[in-house]
């Protein structure tokens, strides 16, 4: 939840009441959430057909050139232009909806190519625009109840939420920074076109995301492989993972060393190619024997634990490769099991 100085919005006020609009703006830490709280539950308990027009009536003026009327902490770096026109697209694409309004209790942010959030259970949030890779833990409660024409629980909704306020700063989540093995010694990549691989790791045990990238490809994304480069190695961790294809083509080499009751020979070689030309998903599972996997756009690719492999580009395309990888957060999983 994100907390203005001061709010002068009279439609807004009709729904949650001048009380509570006051009690919001009086607040300066909320440790307790509690004026939050009373002010987001009127909204949402409020009669759909009020709500919907006060909505419309706020969309109506702002389009006409009104501007937002809000005081801002002086560390924040919104721009309220910005947001009266996130409020306007909202409106449009879901009219009257409550959701339009929940614009004026969240932190709005815009991130770069590379930048990540951490979204902690229970903490509201929605997706406006642009394309990203969300990574969670395997659930079936994900709880709607605005911006949605899926099923809304409202009451479930507002009795799990986390309603202490914090800023943008404290939900972009960095990343660390390791090195990537190129085994092409013809390559001559410079420190700053250098491939690195930026790893998410949150403070949750369900999961972690990898993020490669080359410079000189120019185009910054999860796992990016330059044309010209012959080969990336990727290490083994300590979990299985899964990598998804979104542009390029090429070959994974997948190296494991076999169980010793692997009764498959260590030489063995298994290739294992599409045969379906077209652009739609499919999946390959790689097993403990080495082996050269064929990807395009679309290939899913599940990597056991405690494997390695190199991704090598297809030599006759001159596209890079962008893939995504994910896997669970064994390493802080092991340091809560020993602390």
């Amino acid at each position: 939840m994100f907390l203005y100085l001061d709010i002068r919005i009279p439609e807004l006020f009709d729904v949650i009441g001048s009380a509570s609009a006051a009690d919001l703006s009086l607040v300066s830490d909320d440790s307790e959430c509690v004026a939050i709280k009373a002010a987001y539950e009127k909204l949402m308990r409020t009669d759909e057909k009020l709500l919907s027009d006060k909505v419309n009536q706020l969309h109506q003026r702002l389009e006409a050139g009104s501007q937002l009327d809000l005081t801002l902490p002086a560390s924040s770096k919104v721009d309220l232009n910005i947001l009266r026109k996130v409020f306007i697209r909202l409106c449009d694409q879901y009219p009257g909806d409550c959701g339009c309004f929940s614009l004026f209790f969240l932190n709005y942010i815009c991130l770069e190519p590379g930048q990540a959030v951490f979204l902690d259970a229970n903490l509201p949030h929605a997706y406006l625009s642009g394309d990203c890779v969300e990574c969670m833990a395997c659930s079936d409660n994900v709880v709607r109840a605005g911006l949605t024409p899926k099923f809304k629980d409202v009451d479930c909704l507002l009795s799990m939420l986390q309603y202490e306020p914090r800023t943008s700063n404290r939900i972009i989540f960095p990343s660390k920074i390791c090195p990537v093995h190129v085994p092409d010694p013809k390559l001559d990549l410079n420190p700053n076109s250098a491939p690195e691989v930026s790893v998410y790791e949150p403070p949750v045990q369900e999961f972690a995301v990898d993020r490669i990238w080359v410079s000189c490809c120019g185009h910054m994304g999860f796992l990016v492989i330059p044309a010209n480069c012959e080969a990336f190695h990727l290490y083994a961790i300590r979990s299985a993972s899964i990598l998804i294809v979104i542009t390029g083509s090429g070959r994974f080499e997948v190296f494991q060393f076999h169980q010793p009751a692997d009764p498959v020979s260590d030489q063995q070689t298994k290739k294992i190619s599409s045969s379906d030309s077209s652009e739609q998903s499919h999946v390959v599972y790689a097993g403990s024997v080495n082996q050269l996997i064929d990807f395009h756009r679309g290939t899913v690719f599940f990597v056991h634990e405690n494997v390695s492999f190199s991704i090598l580009p297809d030599a006759a395309s001159d596209e890079g490769i962008l893939a995504f990888r994910a896997y669970a957060n064994v390493d802080m999983a092991q340091s809560e099991s020993t602390a």
